[in-house]
């Protein structure tokens, strides 16, 4: 069943100590589950990009994949203890990224999911970032 949910991303990073102020968007979207795996999907405008980025979310309790489409692409893969490398199309050019998940953890109710990702952001071969996403969707009340 497919159901209309008010999505929440939320980040905090932290380089070289010095932790930085988190970034949220807020954006309403669509959740299902097929096959045991929860899927995300909605629409944001980032800052800096020139349109519409699409986003689907696909997660279990061991594996966070997101995938951009539009202004912004990429696909990012988080798996505990595993580097997966990505490369993230932007207006300004093309990054490799790798990225390992240290945590992840999913938490469900009926109204409610939420996946939350503790990982390293590697970049030109080196640590540059320790970072935390939770992604939570919560149900759009019925009107």
């Amino acid at each position: 069943m497919t159901r209309n949910v008010i999505i929440t991303v939320t980040g905090t990073h932290e380089t070289d100590g010095v932790r930085q102020d988190p970034v949220v968007t807020t954006a309403s979207g669509r959740h299902f589950v097929q096959n045991g795996k929860h899927y995300l999907l909605y629409d944001e405008l980032p800052d800096g990009a020139d349109g519409v980025v699409q986003n689907i979310v696909k997660f279990n309790g061991q594996i966070l994949e997101v995938t951009k489409k539009g202004a912004l692409e990429s696909r990012m893969t988080f798996e505990k203890g595993k580097m997966n490398v990505t490369h993230y199309k932007t207006p300004a050019g093309i990054l490799e990224l790798g990225m390992t998940a240290k945590e992840i953890v999913l938490t469900e109710s009926r109204a409610r999911v939420e996946i939350r990702v503790d990982y390293e952001l590697h970049a030109g071969g080196r640590k540059v970032q320790d970072s935390t996403v939770i992604i939570s969707a919560v149900q759009q009340p019925i009107v």
